[in-house]
C-alpha cells in the first residue's frame, strides 16, 4: 500500500514537472517569435544646438592711466587680474627701487636660508605649489614677451610666497621664519606708499597694452548704435592693430560683445534673453544679454552685454565665437519607431515581452531621428492620457513589426 502511494506521489510530480516545462517551452516560443518579428533599438541621451558661428567684437569701457614714458616702469599687478582703487600697479625703475628691490632680496635671501633648516614638509598644499611653480617656470622659457615675463615673474614671486608661510605654518620651528615674512610685508606695504609707485585711479581689470582703438566708440549709449554703427566698429576691428606699451583699466562689470550673423537663425533670436557664448579660441564660455537686434534683408546685427567672466574678453577686439541660440535635450529616437493617433505621438516599446504604448512630445524632427520627451502629469491629465509609463534610456524601443 506505502509502494503504490510512493509511485502515486511520483507520477503526479513527473506531470507537474512536464507541465512547467511546457509551459516555459511555450513562453519561449512565444517569446521568440515576437523578438523574432520585430526590430528593436535602445533609447538613449540627446541633445541638439540651434547657433551660430561668426566673429564676436568686444567692446569695453576703458580709462588709459597715465605715467612718465622718460622712466622706465616696472608692471608689479599681474596682467587680466582684477585689481582696487590705489593699488600698485607699477614702479619706476630708478635709483630708490633699486634700493628697495636689493632690500627685499635680501630678505629673501634670509627667508630662504632658514627655510632650509626646517624639516621636510609634504603637506597636500605644499605639493600643489610646487607644482604651479614648475608648470609656470616652464611656460617661461618659451615666453619672449617683457610684459608676459613681468607677468610670470609676480605669480612665481606670489607662489614663493605662499609657499614660505605654509611652510612655516606647520611646524613649531617655523615660528622664526614666519617673523621675518613679516617683516618683509611690512617693508613691502612702506614700499607701496612711496611716491615712486603708479597707482591705480579705479577699479577693474588691468591690461598693459594698447592699440589704439582705446575709447574709440562711444559705448555708454551703446543700446542706440545703428546698423552703420555696427559696421564701422566691425571696419575698423577688422583692421591690423600695432600693440604698444601701456596701461589701461577696464571695467569688470559691463562688457559688450557685437556679432553680425546671416539670418538662418532669426526666429530664436530675442532681445532681453540670455544666451551662451563660447570663446572658440579659449575653449571657455560666456553668457550675453541680447539688449539689441538690427535685421536687414540679410543679416541680424547683435549687441550682447557681458557681465559675467570679463576677465575671459578683456584682452580680445575680435574673437571666433559660438552663440547658442536654443539647446534641446531629450531622448533619440528612429522616426520608424515614431507612431500618430489623434494627433498624439507614441512610442512602442518590448518590455518583459508585452507591447507597451508610450505617449511622447516630439521636439525635433530630423532626417531619421527625432529629438522627444515625455509628457508632464499636468500635460498627461490635460491630453487625457491615462498611460502613466515614461520612456527611458535604454528601453527597447519598436521600429518595425514583420
Amino acid at each position: 500500500m506505502k509502494n503504490n502511494n510512493n509511485n502515486k506521489i511520483r507520477k503526479n510530480i513527473s506531470i507537474i514537472i512536464s507541465i512547467i516545462f511546457i509551459i516555459i517551452i511555450s513562453f519561449f516560443i512565444i517569446w521568440y517569435k515576437k523578438e523574432k518579428d520585430v526590430k528593436v533599438s535602445e533609447t538613449n541621451n540627446g541633445k541638439y544646438e540651434i547657433y551660430t558661428e561668426t566673429k564676436g567684437y568686444v567692446l569695453n569701457k576703458e580709462t588709459i592711466i597715465t605715467y612718465n614714458n622718460d622712466e622706465t616702469l616696472i608692471p608689479i599687478a599681474e596682467s587680466e587680474k582684477r585689481i582696487t582703487t590705489n593699488s600698485v600697479i607699477g614702479i619706476y625703475k630708478n635709483e630708490k627701487y633699486e634700493k628697495d628691490l636689493t632690500q627685499l632680496a635680501q630678505m629673501d635671501e634670509e627667508i630662504n636660508q632658514k627655510l632650509q633648516l626646517l624639516p621636510e614638509i609634504y603637506s597636500n598644499e605644499v605639493i600643489l605649489i610646487d607644482k604651479e611653480i614648475d608648470i609656470i617656470t616652464k611656460q617661461m622659457k618659451n615666453i619672449s614677451s617683457y610684459i608676459q615675463m613681468g607677468d610670470y615673474k609676480t605669480k612665481l614671486d606670489n607662489l614663493a610666497y605662499k609657499k614660505a608661510l605654509t611652510i612655516s605654518s606647520l611646524t613649531p620651528s617655523g615660528s622664526e621664519v614666519k617673523s621675518l615674512i613679516l617683516q618683509r610685508d611690512k617693508y613691502k606695504v612702506n614700499m607701496n606708499k612711496s611716491s615712486n609707485n603708479v597707482k591705480a585711479s579705479i577699479s577693474g581689470i588691468i591690461i598693459y597694452k594698447n592699440d589704439g582703438l582705446e575709447n574709440k566708440f562711444e559705448i555708454n549709449n551703446i543700446n542706440q548704435f545703428l546698423q552703420k554703427d555696427i559696421d564701422q566698429v566691425i571696419t575698423e576691428y577688422n583692421k591690423t592693430q600695432e600693440e604698444t606699451f601701456g596701461i589701461k583699466i577696464i571695467d569688470n562689470y559691463e562688457s559688450y560683445v557685437i556679432i553680425k550673423e546671416d539670418k538662418l537663425n532669426d526666429k530664436y533670436i530675442i532681445e532681453n534673453m540670455t544666451y551662451t557664448i563660447e570663446l572658440l579660441d579659449k575653449n571657455s564660455k560666456i553668457s550675453g544679454i541680447l539688449i539689441k537686434k538690427i535685421s536687414n534683408d540679410n543679416y541680424n546685427y547683435c549687441i550682447f552685454k557681458i557681465n559675467n567672466n570679463i576677465e575671459e574678453i578683456v584682452d580680445l577686439r575680435k574673437t571666433d565665437v559660438k552663440v547658442i541660440w536654443k539647446e534641446l535635450t531629450g531622448l533619440v529616437v528612429s522616426n520608424s519607431s515614431i507612431k500618430t493617433l489623434n494627433n498624439i505621438d507614441y512610442i512602442t516599446i518590448l518590455s518583459l515581452n508585452k507591447y507597451i504604448d508610450i505617449p511622447v512630445k516630439n521636439l525635433l524632427k530630423l532626417d531619421t531621428i527625432s529629438l522627444i520627451r515625455n509628457y508632464t502629469q499636468d500635460e498627461k491629465v490635460e491630453l487625457n492620457l491615462s498611460e502613466k509609463r515614461n520612456l527611458e534610456v535604454y528601453d527597447r524601443v519598436v521600429e518595425s513589426k514583420k
